[in-house]
């Protein structure tokens, strides 16, 4: 296994960059790892660099890629707020270099299978460009994908999925008895307008005679599942994994899996992987390292 530097001018002639790590003997798929929102190839407490060389050291050539103005590559983001940077990435910012990287990888290693991946930002970039072009996309690795898109700066949010609130209720009735939490509020340190609005949700939610067979998602993004049913009928196989402590997992399971999927963690062409306890980021090492098992699993088992 050796690593190397990858480059990619695009027709704008700007140049595309990462770090693209081969396997010993040429590899007939490769997995392209995509930015977690404005985070850049490493992926967060380094998850890309140890998931590339786990696929890489299974026989598959991986590249950890980064778009236009992000980490090493050329150019600049548009200038605008966080906030929009991330409903702009949730709505496809980086497809089209996520494209030309396949394409690139294809004409440059001759691999027949390429599966696109990565967290947050980076699941719903692949699972975009799967849509678009489902014959340039044999698989999507989605690690916390979300449903839902930030609100546009200046726009208020359309607030929290009940199921999210009452997990955080249950975690703020924990805490009545913390002395550290207590501390916090003398400090001045608790969020009052955000603890309100989890109780006023929760609330709202209790009083409901019963709950309806599929409950909107607050700031769905209108792309999501008109792309993963894409998926499903083009027969891309999509992993997802989760972590269990994750609010995008609690939004996936009470507005997807739930009234959408039958509640169904596998069919032909999805599977899906929570691991207990974990966060969003996959923080810390076992978290991690239960992912890219179940990553190498994964490919094996619909590329073999």
């Amino acid at each position: 296994m050796k690593e190397e530097w990858f480059e990619l001018t695009a027709p704008d002639g700007l140049v595309r960059r990462g770090i693209l790590t081969l396997p010993d003997s040429p590899a007939s798929s490769a997995v392209i790892l995509l930015p977690a929102g404005l985070k850049y190839h490493v992926g967060p407490h380094g998850l890309n660099v140890r998931l590339a060389r786990s696929l890489a050291a299974a026989g598959h050539l991986a590249l950890r890629f980064d778009p236009l103005g992000v980490g090493e590559s050329d150019g600049a983001l548009p200038a605008a707020p966080l906030a929009d940077l991330w409903h702009a990435i949730g709505k496809g910012l980086f497809v089209d270099d996520a494209l030309l990287a396949g394409r690139a990888l294809r004409e440059r290693h001759g691999v027949r299978s390429v599966v696109m991946g990565g967290v947050c930002g980076g699941a719903l970039t692949a699972q975009l460009a799967a849509w678009r072009e489902p014959a340039s996309v044999q698989g999507v690795l989605s690690f916390g994908t979300s449903v839902s898109l930030p609100p546009l700066s200046g726009e208020e949010s359309a607030g929290m999925a009940y199921d999210v609130a009452r997990q955080h209720t249950r975690s703020y009735l924990k805490k009545l008895t913390s002395k550290d939490a207590w501390l916090r509020v003398a400090r001045g340190e608790t969020d009052f307008r955000g603890l309100l609005g989890v109780l006023g949700t929760t609330a709202r939610g209790w009083m409901q005679p019963a709950a309806p067979a599929e409950q909107p998602i607050p700031d769905e993004n209108p792309y999501f599942m008109e792309s993963f049913r894409s998926l499903q009928r083009n027969g891309i196989s999509h992993l997802m994994i989760f972590g269990g402590s994750d609010n995008l997992w609690l939004e996936f399971e009470s507005g997807v899996l739930g009234p959408r999927l039958g509640g169904k963690y596998q069919d032909a062409h999805y599977q899906i992987h929570v691991i207990a306890q974990a966060n969003h980021e996959l923080q810390f090492r076992e978290w991690s390292l239960e992912a890219v098992a179940a990553s190498r699993t994964w490919m094996a088992r619909f590329l073999g």
